[in-house]
């Protein structure tokens, strides 16, 4: 599925691709008089590829198989209590948690603004390559 603008919320059940502009940036300005930043997926998503930023929203999902983030992520959450398989974030990441249960691949071009607040958490982290030193990078079990 493409959607070229910004998506606010989406709660589908299982998504096996989705392509969106930007995830947020316009605040509740697309949805109706009950609309949310929470976009909850009980199963999970094959491929999520945001083409901007995403700004204020949380993202919960059984797993992840490959998200791309092309823009910078602030004040929102990435919460995928399964497996996230791969990972790149070409923007800042600032005021932000992204938190799964594992992680095969992570990519941050421009780095984890950790003293903004953003945050890794997760069960293991077996590929992790960032500009960002190490005693910058936070880690915890779940």
């Amino acid at each position: 599925m493409v959607i070229s603008g910004d998506v606010g919320q989406i709660d589908p059940a299982s998504i096996a691709s989705l392509k969106v502009g930007s995830l947020g940036l316009l605040g509740s300005t697309t949805q109706g008089a009950n609309g949310s930043g929470t976009s909850t997926i009980t199963g999970g998503i094959g491929a999520l590829t945001i083409a901007g930023g995403v700004s204020d929203v949380t993202l919960e999902a059984a797993s992840i198989g490959t998200l791309k983030v092309s823009g910078e992520v602030n004040s929102s959450t990435f919460d995928v209590s399964g497996q996230l398989t791969s990972a790149t974030f070409s923007g800042r990441v600032m005021n932000s948690t992204i938190a799964a249960f594992t992680v095969e691949k992570l990519t941050m071009k421009q780095g984890l603004n950790a003293a903004g607040g953003s945050s890794m958490i997760g069960g293991g982290f077996p590929s992790w390559r960032s500009p960002i030193s190490s005693s910058m990078r936070r880690f915890s079990a779940r």
